[in-house]
């Protein structure tokens, strides 16, 4: 799950010196256990203890220049950091991912995509996701190997969410009624088996689809925005339908809290609600 920070509130805690003025921040990730955070800068990225704001570690160009890097995520706390330049980065392509280790100070590895360019990128347990223009590419982490391709999905015409215990799930625009949901069974690091599911809603056109913390239920909304629905991620089935009132027509974003996993948290601009499921 990705969290976003307010950009000039991090700014405003973290000190930056007076010769990294032009430093540009361009997204804010948290790794999978939210003990770090990472950011993709216009010249490497730099990660932080979540607990106190202490920086842990950074690239920029006076180390190893990696130079305008559009996403950088982490695996855990493991120092493997995984990196895609931005369109503007002058010595790397944005059809790749670069694998960097961040304690010995050396590059792992590189994936690349030969007829496509690499929009987004998720990190699970065992896996990479992908998010190319025209596919999603789901790839063994460790091995970089492909194991799936979900093929002609535009890049614009998708909703994604992501688990770190090998959950996809994906609804297209030709047919938003439909939840796609994938789970790849694994076993120390290698997929054993796959498993595809199509949870068909009732939605004239859903808006937001958002695993649980285990993967075992997947929330979606509708576009209007005043009905959560809350099914089984395996086999499909309704589990609960909260009606959230005619007054309330939108919803920004759904996501779970962590410290009470039991309950999922509803953001809104005015009106914070949290349910219990």
């Amino acid at each position: 799950m990705e969290k976003n920070k307010n950009t000039n509130d991090l700014l405003k805690i973290i000190p930056w010196s007076s010769k990294e003025e032009q430093l540009k921040i361009n997204l804010i990730r948290y790794n999978q256990d939210f003990r770090l955070l990472i950011l993709s800068t216009s010249k490497g990225y730099r990660i932080f203890s979540t607990s106190n704001l202490k920086l842990i570690s950074e690239e920029n160009e006076t180390i190893y220049s990696f130079g305008d890097i559009h996403i950088a995520d982490l695996y855990y706390s493991s120092q493997l950091v995984f990196l895609l330049p931005t369109m503007f980065n002058k010595d790397y392509k944005n059809n790749e991912i670069i694998i960097f280790d961040d304690y010995f100070q050396k590059k792992k590895g590189t994936f690349k995509l030969s007829n496509d360019y690499i929009n987004n990128f998720f990190i699970s347990k065992d896996l990479m996701f992908i998010i190319a223009l025209k596919n999603i590419i789901v790839v063994e982490l460790f091995s970089l190997k492909v194991i799936e391709i979900i093929e002609d999905i535009a890049y614009n015409d998708k909703i994604i969410s992501y688990n770190q215990f090998n959950y996809l799930a994906y609804s297209m625009q030709s047919d938003r009624k439909a939840i796609h949901v994938n789970y790849f069974k694994s076993d120390n690091n290698r997929i054993i088996s796959k498993y595809k599911k199509k949870i068909i809603t009732n939605f004239d056109f859903i808006q937001i689809i958002q695993f649980s913390p285990s993967g075992d239920k997947i929330v979606a909304v509708s576009i209007y925005g005043n009905k959560v629905h809350i099914y089984d991620s395996i086999s499909g089935k309704l589990k609960n339908c909260i009606f959230l009132g005619p007054k309330i027509q939108s919803i920004g974003k759904i996501f779970f809290s962590e410290k009470k996993p039991n309950y999922l948290l509803k953001k809104r601009i005015k009106y914070p609600n949290v349910f219990v499921i």
